[in-house]
């Protein structure tokens, strides 16, 4: 992982395989993201546990 000073990432197919680690992974590193996948409950399952890291 590349340190930036940027911190906020869009990820598209958040709800699964590399864009769901990719999004853990930053989450824990507190940015902002904004994700995006095809399924929408799948997304909503992801959403959440990714709010869940950063709080």
């Amino acid at each position: 992982m590349v340190d930036s000073n940027l911190s906020t990432a869009l990820i598209t197919g958040a709800s699964r395989g590399l864009g769901l680690a990719l999004a853990r992974a930053l989450a824990q590193r507190g940015w902002t993201l904004i994700v995006d996948a095809r399924g929408s409950a799948a997304l909503a399952a992801a959403q959440s546990e990714l709010g869940a890291l950063t709080h």
